[in-house]
């Protein structure tokens, strides 16, 4: 899979939080077309004339495989319906209208998806597991955001978590559904540049994640937090921030270790085993 395609897809739902009024009228001014259940979970699809064939599917199968996913796994759910657009002739964000749109934007009670983007149409083309895992991954956006701890505007202090969790969620969707396997995984991070020595402390990245390689890296990091403290952890952390926790104390709290010995064990195995 390529990782030019994916850093282009995502890191546009966190952004929008902030300005999740305007996102929701320019989407229900703009942004119309029919409307359906998605089959087998409280959520719809909208979808705007001219969208090609294939994209519904694909949409209504990630949205089922995350479903299960939170059910079994992280033993939780989005609290409320989400909306899914899928958009043709209109760009998902009003201000990207003159310009190049975002492909996939999401916020607590949405996801939208520019479907003529030419980045996206490759995916759907080449890479559908990976379009599953971009749709997954912004679905896990959308329970940070209705649980309280997808951070608002620019006032980012666990940037590296917000972005690994939902990678991390979004690609063992797909390992759950039997659609791809742990090691593809594993391959798919290196190739992204989890290994790359050039990568900073993880730390480093509690304000902002610049590309591939780092979410690769905090996808690393959130798999040994899943490990230390089962899945399940990842909503407990979540809840807790929205309870207006500071993240820190949440943090020790849903996985058992300080933030700043979790950060000094992770550089340490990055040493010995990455």
């Amino acid at each position: 899979m390529k990782t030019t395609i994916r850093k282009t897809l995502i890191r546009s739902g966190v952004l929008l939080v902030g300005t999740a009024g305007v996102l929701a009228l320019w989407q229900t001014v703009y942004l119309g077309g029919t409307a359906k259940t998605i089959e087998g979970t409280p959520h719809t699809l909208q979808t705007q004339p001219g969208v090609p064939a294939g994209h519904e599917e694909l949409i209504a199968t990630a949205l089922q495989d995350a479903q299960k996913y939170f059910q079994d796994v992280l033993k939780t759910e989005v609290p409320q319906p989400v909306r899914v657009q899928l958009a043709s002739i209109s760009p998902c964000v009003p201000l990207q209208a003159l310009g190049q749109p975002a492909t996939a934007v999401a916020n607590k009670n949405s996801i939208c998806i520019n479907s003529t983007r030419s980045l996206w149409k490759k995916v759907l083309k080449n890479e559908p597991t990976l379009g599953l895992t971009i749709v997954a991954h912004e679905h896990f956006h959308n329970l940070q955001g209705q649980l309280g701890c997808l951070p608002k505007g620019n006032a980012h202090e666990y940037r590296w978590w917000v972005e690994g969790t939902a990678t991390y969620v979004g690609w063992q969707t797909e390992v759950h559904a039997g659609r791809v396997t742990p090691d593809e995984v594993e391959q798919e991070m290196r190739s992204w540049g989890a290994m790359r020595p050039d990568l900073k402390p993880l730390k480093a990245y509690e304000t902002s994640m610049p590309g591939d390689p780092e979410y690769a890296l905090a996808y690393r990091a959130v798999d040994r937090l899943v490990k230390r403290a089962g899945a399940a952890s990842l909503g407990q952390f979540c809840q807790q921030v929205g309870q207006k926790l500071p993240w820190k104390t949440a943090f020790e709290k849903a996985f058992g270790v300080s933030v700043e010995d979790f950060y000094q064990r992770f550089e340490a195995d990055r040493k010995t085993h990455f």
